[in-house]
């Protein structure tokens, strides 16, 4: 077993395409697809299993969380410290990547191989167990492998990772295109995922159903550099946002605002709407947006990076 203290860095992850189509219940019958960029914000994890404090920093969803991802005997003081970029619901997989920091330590500290698959495998599980059976695998994965990625959700359980081409330098390409911006608004996910049960569930699978099909054009579109035909992707999938999580706030403001320096399209962001609003366009207004005095009076916007799970590293001390 390995000791001492070690910290890892997740990635946050922007849902691209398919969003919703990775809920367990609609996973079951139809299956899934999704296309995930990582980004330059994360969140930092660090265990210590020779302090003598009590265990975590008093979050019980932490300790909960070391409960389902210790798979053997825990050291006897354990602290766990956990630092993130941006604001507990803000739409960007905070709590999934959180967990993808849990199982790699947890693993580390067992012994077990750096594996990304079975670090996802391991967070999904938690993440379905603490969500009542409700949490997808969308922030999961997307966390563990970090970069431009796309998955395949079988009905049977199974994640396929589908690779996209020249990934790096499209990721690139991508990052110079798209800004996230931050509304001030945040909204419980937990939350949002239990209200959408209740809603009319012909209605809902309908609306996944056109959420998976957006993956398989918004792949051609990045693969091509095709921006039109990316961002016409991405307004579709902001009307259909728009049926479940209304603009509210000052939302409306920074969406005109973005679209009056030419953005092609905008979307909120994440399944309780609206934490963050991407915008996609060419590089020019794209920095323009970031750049924005009011936009910057509500947070710092982030932008697409490289940004990946790595292996632990020992902390300094």
């Amino acid at each position: 077993m390995n000791e001492g203290a070690w910290r890892v860095r997740v990635p946050l992850r922007l849902p691209i395409a398919g969003g919703g189509s990775d809920l367990p219940w609609f996973v079951a019958d139809h299956g899934g697809e999704l296309l995930t960029g990582g980004l330059d914000a994360g969140v930092a994890v660090e265990i210590d299993s020779s302090s003598s404090n009590l265990e975590d920093d008093g979050d019980p969803f932490v300790a909960r969380a070391l409960d389902l991802l210790w798979r053997r005997r825990r050291p006897k003081h354990l602290r766990v410290t956990v630092r993130s970029d941006v604001r507990s619901g803000s739409g960007l997989g905070g709590s999934g990547a959180l967990l993808v920091g849990l199982a790699a330590l947890a693993r580390f500290f067992e012994g077990e191989p750096f594996d990304r698959r079975e670090i996802a495998k391991m967070a999904s599980a938690a993440e379905f167990a603490l969500s009542d059976g409700e949490a997808g695998v969308q922030d999961t994965w997307a966390a563990s492998y970090g970069g431009l990625q796309s998955f395949e959700l079988r009905s049977d359980g199974e994640v396929l990772r589908r690779s996209l081409p020249d990934d790096v330098e499209l990721q690139h390409w991508l990052a110079e295109r798209c800004v996230l911006i931050p509304t001030g608004v945040t909204r419980s996910a937990e939350l949002e995922l239990k209200s959408q049960r209740t809603r009319a569930l012909q209605n809902r699978v309908m609306e996944l159903r056109e959420l998976k099909k957006l993956v398989a054009p918004a792949r051609t579109a990045l693969i091509a550099r095709d921006l039109p035909a990316f961002a016409e992707v991405v307004e579709t999938h902001n009307e259909l946002k728009l049926l479940r999580s209304p603009l509210v706030g000052s939302m409306e403001a920074i969406c005109a605002r973005g679209r009056s320096v030419g953005a092609y399209a905008h979307k909120l962001v994440g399944a309780g709407g609206g934490g963050y609003i991407l915008f996609v366009g060419e590089p020019d207004s794209i920095d323009a947006i970031a750049r924005d005095d009011d936009n910057l009076a509500a947070g710092a916007s982030i932008r697409m990076g490289t940004l990946r799970l790595e292996e632990p590293v020992e902390c300094a001390r």
